[in-house]
């Protein structure tokens, strides 16, 4: 191939991507818009097609046209913190909300409100979400260890894995892999999830501590 066809090639692809955005409209939102602040730390849209936009102050929900703020209220079930780090939508339209401090609280879009996942209507702490192929939703940290929510007679059941049942409350993380298998990586043990019962699958000693799992291949 000569050098003007190399040329002629790569100055094709240079331009295409300018063609490809010709007609898209770009639009800068800010507080003055009705966001809560200009600081943001996540967006996620959900299945409905609204906009959520965490900022450190307050939870935003965006329709296109106007933004409805969440924020802490003292006198009702609410927010629990202002300082969001980011939403996380589960397969039943709840919306899974993370604070920059590791408060998770839970809002359910089909009653517009805020709803307990704990069964003791506390707060806890956790510094992530994930929410399996079959719809459970996993909280994990280093502090409360980790907790798995399923939707049982239209309510929701937290089961917890912490020092009681795996001897710790610091868990890393938890991983599902491509046969549906949980898997929860502690400072002691790597743990395999078995319907309600962690087995052992890899005992650590003073010197492991495990921090990530990935699957080989993918």
């Amino acid at each position: 191939m000569s050098k003007l066809n190399l040329i002629c090639i790569f100055l094709y692809f240079l331009t295409f991507p300018v063609y490809a955005i010709d007609g898209l409209k770009f639009e800068n939102i800010t507080n003055k818009n009705g966001l809560s602040h200009n600081t943001v730390r996540s967006i996620m849209q959900d299945k409905r097609g609204f906009i959520w936009v965490s900022t450190i102050n307050g939870l935003n929900r965006y329709d296109g046209r106007e933004f409805d703020v969440m924020l802490p209220q003292f006198n009702s079930f609410s927010l629990t913190e202002s300082k969001i780090k980011k939403a996380v939508e589960d397969n039943n339209g709840r919306i899974w909300i993370l604070s920059t401090s590791g408060i998770v609280d839970c809002y359910d879009t089909h009653t517009e409100s805020f709803v307990d996942y704990t069964g003791k209507n506390e707060a806890r702490s956790y510094l992530d979400i994930l929410v399996t192929r079959n719809g459970d939703i996993w909280l994990w940290g280093t502090k409360e260890g980790a907790c798995r929510i399923q939707y049982v007679n239209n309510g929701l059941l937290p089961t917890l894995f912490d020092k009681n049942n795996i001897q710790t409350n610091i868990v890393n993380f938890v991983y599902e892999d491509s046969g549906n298998q949980i898997w929860l990586g502690t400072d002691k043990e790597l743990y395999k999830i078995t319907r309600d019962n962690p087995e052992y699958y890899i005992t650590g000693d003073n010197n492991l501590n495990f921090q990530k799992a990935e699957e080989s291949g993918r």
